[in-house]
């Protein structure tokens, strides 16, 4: 009779053992391959190279792509992922399953990041943008920019790369070094001017640093892409008859004053860069040119035009004469 209760205590023991072994597997794999009830927003999480299974752990259940650190780490070991989780940056949801994040990140499946270097955009307005988004420094992209090789390959005459760092929409995976990205923008303003110079009507005399400085002084000037042509025209015009060019853009470049109203004491600033004293182009480009600037200096409008000025909305009002730019500047500018 013991002997019978003894053997009903055994078996009551083990079948409760058996369901809480049950029951705490089921959780756990629940907790592992189900994801939460309502996945939540986008998370896009940038997994650095080199970074162990317990670093990515943390970054994820501080994004709340993963409800408890620990999980991932199990799954990961379950899995045998521990060791082929790879870098770059992902885009996933909140409240995923284990399982699946760690399948995802173990098949490298990561989204490309997409860096927008804006038309006009100077070499140091670039470099503080890829330090905003920790592409790079500031210091160590500005350094690059002075890449000699490529310097030399191009025919620029400066210790830099202004001008010929294309502003595009690239997509890269952020692990690119600052040698990386500045040979990646050289390399599309290669493409691009490869591509615009085919019909190319600018002067001979106008080697490939010239047109990219012409360039860079239209992206400024021209706020309109219809106009690009004609401003580019205008600026060959005044080169051509020995005329300054007497543009603020290129005094806002040395002063670091984009889109700033001059003084008259930044107006008789002595740089090299101030086409008010000095005749012919500066030094060299004042920005980095689109490819609708690049156009323009490479094929500028053949016209009478010598001056342009704004309008105020956007356009400009173009002159053959100086009494008649002189009277377009005192009803444009002046209000009279």
């Amino acid at each position: 009779m013991n002997e019978g209760r003894k053997g009903d205590r055994i078996f009551a023991i083990a079948f409760l053992a058996g369901l809480i072994i049950l029951y705490t597997g089921l959780r756990v794999a629940g907790a592992l391959c189900l994801p939460a009830e309502d996945p939540g927003s986008p998370r896009y999480v940038h997994v650095s190279k080199g970074a162990s299974a317990g670093e990515i752990s943390v970054r994820l259940a501080q994004s709340g792509v993963v409800r408890n650190r620990y999980w991932f780490l199990l799954a990961a070991k379950v899995l045998g992922g521990e060791k082929d989780l790879k870098f770059g940056d992902y885009k996933l949801r909140t409240g995923m399953a284990p399982f699946a994040v760690v399948r995802k990140l173990t098949t490298g499946r990561a989204v490309m990041r997409r860096l927008t270097v804006p038309e006009g955009f100077t070499a140091e307005q670039i470099a503080q943008r890829l330090e905003r988004y920790s592409l790079a420094t500031r210091d160590e992209f500005v350094e690059e920019t002075g890449n000699e090789r490529l310097r030399n390959a191009l025919g620029v005459r400066n210790d830099t790369l202004e001008g010929f760092l294309f502003p595009d929409t690239y997509h890269i995976s952020g692990e690119e070094s600052p040698e990386s990205l500045v040979q990646m923008m050289v390399h599309r303003f290669e493409e691009v001017h490869r591509e615009e110079s085919l019909g190319a009507t600018a002067p001979d005399e106008y080697d490939l640093f010239d047109i990219v400085t012409i360039a860079s002084i239209v992206e400024r000037e021209a706020l309109l892409a219809s106009e690009e042509p004609r401003i580019a025209g205008v600026i060959y015009n005044r080169l051509r008859t020995n005329m300054r060019l007497d543009c603020d853009v290129t005094i806002q470049y040395a002063l670091n004053k984009y889109g700033r109203r001059l003084t008259y004491a930044d107006l008789a600033h002595d740089t090299p860069y101030n086409s008010y004293i000095y005749k012919g182009l500066p030094p060299g480009p004042i920005c980095n040119p689109g490819r609708g600037a690049l156009a323009a200096a490479l094929r500028p409008e053949d016209t009478e035009y010598l001056y342009f000025v704004s309008m105020n909305n956007g356009s400009h009002y173009f002159s053959e004469t100086l009494e008649e730019h002189n009277r377009a500047v005192r009803k444009y500018q002046l209000g009279e």
